[in-house]
Formats: C-alpha cells, sequence, structure tokens
C-alpha cells in the first residue's frame, strides 16, 4: 500500500488467465525473498485447490498442487507458512493434513491425523515447530498440536 492506502500492486485476480483464478484467496505467505503465496481454497464448491507462488512485483512464478489426496495434492488448501529455509507448510482442510512443500514446489512430508480436522492455520518459529489451530464448534483452541519438525 502506498501511504495514502493505494495499492501499489495487485495478486490472485478472479479469472483464467495467468496469475487468475476462479477461487478464493484464503491466506498468504512471504518468503525471506520477498515471494508470496497465495492459497486457493473453495470453502461452497469445487475449485482449483493450488498454490500460486508470485514475485514481489507480482508476475505468476510457479503454480502447485491440484485436486486430490496424494502428496502434493490437496482439497481445500487454506492457511500457510514458510519456515527459514523457505519450505512452505500447506493446511490441506478437506484431507486433514498438513502439508510441507519446498521452494521449488517438491513435496517435503506430511502430518494427517484425526486432530487435524477443522485446522485453519499453521506457523512455524525460527527452531522448525509447527504450531496449527483447530476450529471446533463453539470455541477455537490455539496451537491445540504442536508437531516437533525432524528434518530428514
Amino acid at each position: 500500500m502506498s501511504p495514502l492506502g493505494e495499492p501499489l500492486t495487485q495478486w490472485h485476480t478472479v479469472g483464467s488467465g495467468s496469475g487468475e483464478s476462479t477461487d478464493i484467496g484464503y491466506d498468504l505467505a512471504l518468503d525471506a525473498n520477498g515471494n508470496v503465496y497465495v492459497s486457493d481454497a473453495h470453502p461452497f464448491s469445487s475449485g482449483s485447490d493450488q498454490i500460486q507462488k508470485f514475485s514481489p512485483s507480482g508476475d505468476l512464478l510457479a503454480t502447485w498442487g491440484g485436486t486430490g489426496t496424494k502428496p502434493g495434492r490437496f482439497d481445500n488448501p487454506t492457511g500457510l507458512a514458510v519456515d527459514l529455509q523457505g519450505n512452505l507448510f500447506i493446511v490441506d482442510t478437506a484431507n486433514n493434513r498438513i502439508q510441507e512443500i519446498s521452494a521449488t514446489g517438491q513435496f517435503v512430508a506430511r502430518w494427517k491425523g484425526p486432530g487435524f480436522q477443522f485446522t485453519s492455520k499453521v506457523a512455524v518459529d525460527k527452531h522448525g515447530n509447527i504450531y496449527v489451530s483447530v476450529i471446533r464448534p463453539n470455541r477455537e483452541r490455539v496451537a491445540q498440536s504442536h508437531l516437533h519438525h525432524v528434518r530428514r
């Protein structure tokens, strides 16, 4: 935003061209180089189930994912976080899991289980610990699950 509150550039517009989507830009995350990651969530209908990576100037650099249950595929990706190594953590909401993808789009790891049902947000601290928030009927439990991330 400019000092006057006007947008300087725009990412993730509605449409079907490069860098556009028919889904909702649910969350965004920034890496150390200023690249912007956007999750294409579709809470009300089927969608693209993708993650888009944009340069700091708004150019589309990559699109990853697509609908599915295999590693690197998503079903309603929502929350995003980037660790110090540039790996992207994605809340794969309808698949009840968290996925880790490298900065180049390669699948790294996943965590799945009943504890990730209704997961909405993810955060990674400087030590690589992963925190998730889980929305339950009538309450929100922040950091309900704590995963210690072990590098392979």
